[in-house]
Protein backbone atom coordinates (compact mmCIF):
# COMPACT_ATOMS: atom_id res chain seq x y z
CA UNK A 1 0.00 0.00 0.00
CA UNK A 2 1.55 3.60 -0.69
CA UNK A 3 1.38 6.57 1.74
CA UNK A 4 0.01 9.86 0.90
CA UNK A 5 -0.80 13.15 2.62
CA UNK A 6 -0.95 16.68 2.47
CA UNK A 7 1.71 19.00 2.92
CA UNK A 8 -0.22 20.77 5.80
CA UNK A 9 -0.41 18.57 8.98
CA UNK A 10 -1.57 21.22 11.20
CA UNK A 11 -4.50 20.09 13.89
CA UNK A 12 -8.12 20.49 11.94
CA UNK A 13 -6.86 19.54 8.30
CA UNK A 14 -7.33 16.13 6.89
CA UNK A 15 -4.74 13.98 5.56
CA UNK A 16 -4.12 10.24 4.59
CA UNK A 17 -2.75 8.30 6.94
CA UNK A 18 -2.90 5.05 4.21
CA UNK A 19 -4.56 3.67 1.71
CA UNK A 20 -5.89 -0.16 1.24
CA UNK A 21 -6.08 -0.49 -2.83
CA UNK A 22 -8.70 -3.74 -2.38
CA UNK A 23 -11.87 -4.62 -4.19
CA UNK A 24 -14.54 -3.79 -4.22
CA UNK A 25 -13.53 0.00 -3.09
CA UNK A 26 -10.54 0.86 -5.11
CA UNK A 27 -8.91 4.26 -4.36
CA UNK A 28 -6.62 5.53 -8.22
CA UNK A 29 -4.06 8.36 -8.40
CA UNK A 30 -6.77 10.28 -9.53
CA UNK A 31 -8.70 10.12 -6.13
CA UNK A 32 -8.01 13.14 -3.92
CA UNK A 33 -5.89 12.99 -0.95
CA UNK A 34 -8.37 14.09 1.47
CA UNK A 35 -12.26 13.90 2.30
CA UNK A 36 -14.17 16.23 0.09
CA UNK A 37 -15.17 13.05 -2.06
CA UNK A 38 -16.66 11.55 0.60
CA UNK A 39 -20.45 12.56 1.97
CA UNK A 40 -22.07 11.68 5.29
CA UNK A 41 -25.74 10.69 5.52
CA UNK A 42 -26.56 8.37 8.84
CA UNK A 43 -25.26 6.87 11.76
CA UNK A 44 -25.77 3.51 12.59
CA UNK A 45 -23.97 3.02 15.84
CA UNK A 46 -21.04 2.83 18.06
CA UNK A 47 -17.60 1.45 18.74
CA UNK A 48 -15.09 1.14 21.03
CA UNK A 49 -16.76 1.23 24.55
CA UNK A 50 -18.87 4.58 22.92
CA UNK A 51 -15.78 6.76 22.19
CA UNK A 52 -16.45 6.43 18.31
CA UNK A 53 -19.41 6.10 15.91
CA UNK A 54 -20.40 4.01 13.05
CA UNK A 55 -21.39 6.18 9.81
CA UNK A 56 -22.93 5.35 6.23
CA UNK A 57 -20.49 7.13 3.75
CA UNK A 58 -21.46 8.03 0.22
CA UNK A 59 -18.33 8.66 -2.15
CA UNK A 60 -19.72 10.46 -4.59
CA UNK A 61 -16.96 9.46 -7.23
CA UNK A 62 -17.66 6.17 -7.05
CA UNK A 63 -21.04 5.96 -6.43
CA UNK A 64 -20.39 3.58 -3.39
CA UNK A 65 -21.66 3.11 0.42
CA UNK A 66 -19.64 2.45 2.65
CA UNK A 67 -19.27 2.54 6.63
CA UNK A 68 -17.30 5.07 8.36
CA UNK A 69 -15.88 4.06 12.02
CA UNK A 70 -14.91 7.50 13.31
CA UNK A 71 -12.50 6.84 16.44
CA UNK A 72 -11.81 10.01 18.85
CA UNK A 73 -7.68 9.54 18.76
CA UNK A 74 -7.36 11.55 22.51
CA UNK A 75 -9.99 9.37 24.34
CA UNK A 76 -8.12 5.99 22.71
CA UNK A 77 -5.03 6.33 24.97
CA UNK A 78 -3.68 3.02 25.15
CA UNK A 79 -6.41 1.15 22.89
CA UNK A 80 -4.40 3.06 19.87
CA UNK A 81 -2.29 0.27 19.76
CA UNK A 82 -5.10 -2.35 19.13
CA UNK A 83 -6.74 -0.09 16.29
CA UNK A 84 -3.20 -0.15 14.81
CA UNK A 85 -2.97 -4.10 15.07
CA UNK A 86 -6.39 -4.15 13.35
CA UNK A 87 -5.11 -1.88 10.86
CA UNK A 88 -2.12 -3.91 9.90
CA UNK A 89 -4.05 -7.13 9.81
CA UNK A 90 -6.70 -5.62 7.48
CA UNK A 91 -3.99 -4.71 4.75
CA UNK A 92 -2.42 -8.16 5.16
CA UNK A 93 -5.53 -10.76 5.24
CA UNK A 94 -7.31 -11.07 1.92
CA UNK A 95 -10.50 -13.51 2.49
CA UNK A 96 -14.20 -13.14 1.65
CA UNK A 97 -14.93 -13.74 5.03
CA UNK A 98 -13.06 -11.26 6.90
CA UNK A 99 -13.48 -7.47 6.73
CA UNK A 100 -11.28 -5.30 5.11
CA UNK A 101 -10.89 -1.86 5.70
CA UNK A 102 -10.72 -0.06 1.85
CA UNK A 103 -9.35 3.57 3.15
CA UNK A 104 -7.83 5.10 6.44
CA UNK A 105 -7.65 8.61 7.27
CA UNK A 106 -6.75 11.60 10.08
CA UNK A 107 -8.96 13.86 10.33
CA UNK A 108 -8.47 16.37 13.18
CA UNK A 109 -8.33 14.48 16.29
CA UNK A 110 -10.25 11.41 14.70
CA UNK A 111 -9.54 7.95 12.46
CA UNK A 112 -12.00 7.47 9.77
CA UNK A 113 -11.67 3.49 8.62
CA UNK A 114 -13.69 3.14 5.83
CA UNK A 115 -15.41 -0.41 5.29
CA UNK A 116 -17.92 -1.91 3.01
CA UNK A 117 -21.36 -1.34 4.31
CA UNK A 118 -22.52 -4.99 5.83
CA UNK A 119 -26.20 -4.06 5.36
CA UNK A 120 -27.76 -6.36 8.53
CA UNK A 121 -25.09 -5.09 10.88
CA UNK A 122 -24.03 -7.48 13.07
CA UNK A 123 -25.45 -10.91 14.02
CA UNK A 124 -26.32 -9.52 17.53
CA UNK A 125 -27.93 -6.52 16.06
CA UNK A 126 -30.37 -9.34 14.49
CA UNK A 127 -31.11 -11.15 17.38
CA UNK A 128 -31.42 -8.28 19.52
CA UNK A 129 -34.05 -5.94 17.29
CA UNK A 130 -35.49 -9.54 15.34
CA UNK A 131 -35.05 -12.66 16.73
CA UNK A 132 -34.34 -12.23 20.63
CA UNK A 133 -34.83 -16.04 21.14
CA UNK A 134 -32.29 -17.42 18.34
CA UNK A 135 -31.94 -17.69 14.85
CA UNK A 136 -33.08 -20.30 12.87
CA UNK A 137 -30.92 -23.61 12.67
CA UNK A 138 -30.22 -23.33 8.88
CA UNK A 139 -28.98 -19.50 9.34
CA UNK A 140 -27.15 -20.76 12.19
CA UNK A 141 -25.42 -23.28 9.89
CA UNK A 142 -24.87 -20.40 6.97
CA UNK A 143 -23.08 -17.78 9.34
CA UNK A 144 -21.10 -20.48 11.16
CA UNK A 145 -19.53 -21.57 7.28
CA UNK A 146 -18.67 -18.12 6.67
CA UNK A 147 -17.17 -17.62 10.35
CA UNK A 148 -15.25 -21.23 10.02
CA UNK A 149 -13.75 -20.44 6.45
CA UNK A 150 -12.60 -16.72 7.78
CA UNK A 151 -11.51 -18.71 10.72
CA UNK A 152 -9.58 -21.19 8.93
CA UNK A 153 -7.88 -18.57 6.87
CA UNK A 154 -6.81 -16.15 10.23
CA UNK A 155 -5.29 -19.79 11.76
CA UNK A 156 -3.20 -20.47 8.58
CA UNK A 157 -1.58 -17.36 8.80
CA UNK A 158 -0.42 -18.08 12.06
CA UNK A 159 -2.74 -16.24 14.19
CA UNK A 160 -5.35 -16.63 16.88
CA UNK A 161 -8.28 -14.59 16.93
CA UNK A 162 -8.99 -14.73 20.60
CA UNK A 163 -12.43 -12.96 19.83
CA UNK A 164 -14.98 -14.75 18.18
CA UNK A 165 -18.87 -13.66 19.35
CA UNK A 166 -22.00 -12.36 17.81
CA UNK A 167 -21.14 -8.10 17.56
CA UNK A 168 -18.08 -9.78 15.59
CA UNK A 169 -19.87 -11.48 12.57
CA UNK A 170 -20.94 -8.64 10.16
CA UNK A 171 -23.77 -9.91 7.10
CA UNK A 172 -23.88 -7.57 4.17
CA UNK A 173 -27.24 -7.13 2.30
CA UNK A 174 -26.28 -10.21 0.25
CA UNK A 175 -25.70 -12.78 2.81
CA UNK A 176 -22.28 -12.72 2.92
CA UNK A 177 -20.42 -13.52 6.37
CA UNK A 178 -17.33 -11.48 7.30
CA UNK A 179 -15.54 -11.63 10.81
CA UNK A 180 -14.34 -8.81 12.35
CA UNK A 181 -12.13 -7.74 15.66
CA UNK A 182 -8.85 -8.62 14.53
CA UNK A 183 -7.74 -5.67 16.53
CA UNK A 184 -7.65 -8.59 19.38
CA UNK A 185 -5.87 -11.12 17.69
CA UNK A 186 -2.14 -12.10 18.09
CA UNK A 187 0.61 -14.50 16.52
CA UNK A 188 1.20 -17.70 17.36
CA UNK A 189 4.62 -17.55 15.19
CA UNK A 190 7.83 -16.81 16.88
CA UNK A 191 11.03 -17.01 14.20
CA UNK A 192 8.76 -18.67 12.22
CA UNK A 193 7.99 -21.76 14.90
CA UNK A 194 4.72 -21.98 15.90
CA UNK A 195 4.17 -21.68 19.74
CA UNK A 196 1.58 -21.28 22.26
CA UNK A 197 0.71 -17.95 23.98
CA UNK A 198 0.64 -16.81 27.29
CA UNK A 199 -0.67 -13.35 26.63
CA UNK A 200 -4.10 -11.40 28.49
CA UNK A 201 -4.38 -8.22 26.95
CA UNK A 202 -6.38 -5.89 28.99
CA UNK A 203 -9.11 -5.63 26.24
CA UNK A 204 -9.82 -9.33 27.04
CA UNK A 205 -11.70 -8.61 30.31
CA UNK A 206 -15.01 -7.63 28.04
CA UNK A 207 -14.90 -11.13 26.56
CA UNK A 208 -14.81 -13.29 29.26
CA UNK A 209 -18.02 -14.88 28.26
CA UNK A 210 -16.14 -16.37 25.18
CA UNK A 211 -12.94 -17.49 25.57
CA UNK A 212 -11.85 -20.76 26.33
CA UNK A 213 -10.81 -22.01 29.72
CA UNK A 214 -6.63 -22.65 28.49
CA UNK A 215 -6.97 -18.91 27.87
CA UNK A 216 -8.54 -18.16 31.16
CA UNK A 217 -6.12 -20.88 33.54
CA UNK A 218 -2.90 -19.02 32.32
CA UNK A 219 -1.12 -22.00 33.06
CA UNK A 220 2.19 -23.01 31.44
CA UNK A 221 0.37 -24.74 28.79
CA UNK A 222 -0.33 -22.11 26.82
CA UNK A 223 -3.01 -21.45 24.24
CA UNK A 224 -3.31 -21.96 20.28
CA UNK A 225 -5.51 -22.22 17.66
CA UNK A 226 -8.02 -24.43 19.27
CA UNK A 227 -9.02 -21.81 21.58
CA UNK A 228 -11.08 -19.62 19.07
CA UNK A 229 -12.72 -23.47 18.49
CA UNK A 230 -14.32 -22.79 21.99
CA UNK A 231 -15.19 -19.43 21.56
CA UNK A 232 -16.88 -20.92 17.96
CA UNK A 233 -19.13 -22.86 20.30
CA UNK A 234 -20.18 -20.42 22.76
CA UNK A 235 -20.94 -18.02 19.50
CA UNK A 236 -23.31 -21.17 18.18
CA UNK A 237 -25.35 -21.15 21.49
CA UNK A 238 -25.61 -17.74 21.95
CA UNK A 239 -26.89 -17.44 17.89
CA UNK A 240 -29.25 -20.63 19.00
CA UNK A 241 -30.18 -18.90 22.38
CA UNK A 242 -30.24 -15.24 22.15
CA UNK A 243 -27.43 -14.97 24.49
CA UNK A 244 -24.22 -16.39 25.49
CA UNK A 245 -24.09 -18.89 27.89
CA UNK A 246 -22.50 -17.54 31.60
CA UNK A 247 -24.96 -14.73 31.24
CA UNK A 248 -25.85 -12.94 34.29
CA UNK A 249 -23.75 -14.88 36.61
CA UNK A 250 -21.22 -13.68 38.55
CA UNK A 251 -17.49 -13.68 36.93
CA UNK A 252 -15.82 -15.85 39.29
CA UNK A 253 -18.92 -18.31 38.96
CA UNK A 254 -18.43 -18.58 35.56
CA UNK A 255 -14.24 -18.46 35.62
CA UNK A 256 -14.66 -21.73 38.11
CA UNK A 257 -17.34 -23.80 36.04
CA UNK A 258 -15.05 -22.95 33.08
CA UNK A 259 -11.83 -23.90 34.04
CA UNK A 260 -13.86 -26.77 35.67
CA UNK A 261 -15.22 -28.14 33.05
CA UNK A 262 -18.73 -27.28 32.75
CA UNK A 263 -20.53 -27.09 29.88
CA UNK A 264 -24.15 -25.59 29.23
CA UNK A 265 -26.62 -27.77 28.08
CA UNK A 266 -28.38 -26.85 24.79
CA UNK A 267 -31.50 -28.04 25.88
CA UNK A 268 -35.29 -26.92 24.55
CA UNK A 269 -36.33 -23.85 25.47
CA UNK A 270 -40.31 -22.50 26.45
CA UNK A 271 -41.06 -19.39 24.66
CA UNK A 272 -43.88 -17.11 25.85
CA UNK A 273 -43.63 -14.17 23.89
CA UNK A 274 -41.91 -14.22 20.62
CA UNK A 275 -43.37 -11.20 18.73
CA UNK A 276 -40.16 -10.08 17.41
CA UNK A 277 -39.73 -13.37 15.69
CA UNK A 278 -40.94 -15.03 12.85
CA UNK A 279 -43.60 -17.08 13.51
CA UNK A 280 -42.75 -19.77 11.15
CA UNK A 281 -39.64 -20.65 13.17
CA UNK A 282 -40.78 -19.88 16.86
CA UNK A 283 -44.71 -19.87 17.34
CA UNK A 284 -45.68 -17.97 20.34
CA UNK A 285 -46.31 -20.35 23.49
CA UNK A 286 -44.09 -23.14 22.15
CA UNK A 287 -40.83 -24.99 22.44
CA UNK A 288 -37.92 -24.42 20.67
CA UNK A 289 -36.02 -27.43 20.28
CA UNK A 290 -32.58 -27.69 18.72
CA UNK A 291 -31.38 -30.70 16.48
CA UNK A 292 -28.90 -33.53 17.44
CA UNK A 293 -26.61 -32.03 14.65
CA UNK A 294 -26.27 -28.77 16.27
CA UNK A 295 -25.93 -29.98 19.72
CA UNK A 296 -23.12 -32.32 18.63
CA UNK A 297 -21.52 -29.76 16.63
CA UNK A 298 -21.65 -27.36 19.94
CA UNK A 299 -20.28 -30.07 22.44
CA UNK A 300 -17.02 -30.68 20.15
CA UNK A 301 -16.35 -27.23 19.94
CA UNK A 302 -16.67 -27.47 23.49
CA UNK A 303 -14.66 -30.18 24.83
CA UNK A 304 -12.21 -29.32 27.43
CA UNK A 305 -9.00 -30.46 25.97
CA UNK A 306 -7.97 -28.48 23.55
CA UNK A 307 -6.06 -31.21 21.71
CA UNK A 308 -9.70 -33.72 20.95
CA UNK A 309 -11.16 -30.25 19.81
CA UNK A 310 -11.29 -30.14 15.79
CA UNK A 311 -9.89 -27.78 14.06
CA UNK A 312 -11.33 -24.97 12.21
CA UNK A 313 -10.85 -27.11 8.86
CA UNK A 314 -12.49 -30.08 10.50
CA UNK A 315 -15.68 -28.96 11.74
CA UNK A 316 -16.33 -26.99 7.92
CA UNK A 317 -16.93 -30.52 6.85
CA UNK A 318 -19.59 -31.81 9.86
CA UNK A 319 -23.05 -32.53 9.06
CA UNK A 320 -24.13 -29.04 11.01
CA UNK A 321 -23.21 -26.77 8.34
CA UNK A 322 -23.68 -29.56 5.42
CA UNK A 323 -27.10 -28.72 6.38
CA UNK A 324 -27.02 -25.09 5.44
CA UNK A 325 -25.49 -25.72 1.99
CA UNK A 326 -28.03 -28.84 1.24
CA UNK A 327 -31.11 -26.66 2.56
CA UNK A 328 -30.07 -24.31 -1.19
CA UNK A 329 -31.83 -21.34 0.92
CA UNK A 330 -29.99 -18.25 1.48
CA UNK A 331 -29.24 -16.65 4.23
CA UNK A 332 -31.04 -13.59 3.50
CA UNK A 333 -34.59 -15.84 2.88
CA UNK A 334 -34.34 -16.80 6.43
CA UNK A 335 -33.55 -12.89 7.55
CA UNK A 336 -37.04 -12.02 6.06
CA UNK A 337 -38.49 -9.35 6.87
CA UNK A 338 -35.68 -7.85 7.79
CA UNK A 339 -34.92 -4.56 5.63
CA UNK A 340 -30.89 -4.12 5.17
CA UNK A 341 -29.34 -0.81 6.25
CA UNK A 342 -28.54 0.18 2.34
CA UNK A 343 -31.92 -1.02 0.70
CA UNK A 344 -33.84 0.98 3.71
CA UNK A 345 -31.72 4.17 2.56
CA UNK A 346 -32.53 3.41 -1.13
CA UNK A 347 -36.44 3.78 -0.37
CA UNK A 348 -38.61 6.76 -0.74
CA UNK A 349 -39.43 7.20 2.72
CA UNK A 350 -35.56 7.89 3.44
CA UNK A 351 -34.74 9.67 -0.18
CA UNK A 352 -36.06 13.35 1.26
CA UNK A 353 -34.53 12.55 4.45
CA UNK A 354 -32.73 15.79 6.72
CA UNK A 355 -29.18 13.95 8.39
CA UNK A 356 -27.22 15.74 10.68
CA UNK A 357 -24.03 17.32 8.81
CA UNK A 358 -22.06 14.72 10.84
CA UNK A 359 -19.04 15.58 8.87
CA UNK A 360 -18.58 18.70 10.82
CA UNK A 361 -19.87 18.33 14.27
CA UNK A 362 -18.09 16.67 17.28
CA UNK A 363 -18.98 12.92 18.11
CA UNK A 364 -20.51 14.25 21.35
CA UNK A 365 -23.09 15.72 19.08
CA UNK A 366 -24.16 12.83 17.04
CA UNK A 367 -27.39 10.82 17.45
CA UNK A 368 -28.19 7.22 16.41
CA UNK A 369 -29.96 6.77 13.31
CA UNK A 370 -33.79 5.38 14.00
CA UNK A 371 -32.00 3.78 17.32
CA UNK A 372 -30.17 1.45 15.47
CA UNK A 373 -27.09 0.54 17.76
CA UNK A 374 -24.16 -1.28 15.50
CA UNK A 375 -22.27 -2.99 17.55
CA UNK A 376 -18.19 -3.85 16.94
CA UNK A 377 -17.28 -4.12 20.30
Amino acid sequence: PRQRCTQDRELGNPYILFLVCQHPFKMDENDPADLSCFEMSAIIGRCADEIGMVAIGHHKLKKQKLAIKRLNLDALDGDFKDFKTDAILTRQFRHENIINYVGNFICGTELWLLMPLMGYGSALDLMNAHFPNGLPEIAISLIMKGVLNGLSYIHQKGFVLRTIKASHILISSSGQVKLTGLRYSCSLLNNYKWENSHDFPKNSLKNLLWLSPEFLKQNLQGYNCKSDVYSIGITCYELAKGKPPFTGIPKTVMLLEKVNAVVPSLTEEFHENTRHSREMYFPEGSFRTYSESLKQFYELCLLYDPVERPSADQLINHSFIKLGRRSGICLTELLLPVIPYDAELDSPSHSNREFDAIDEVGLDKLTLFDGVSWNFD
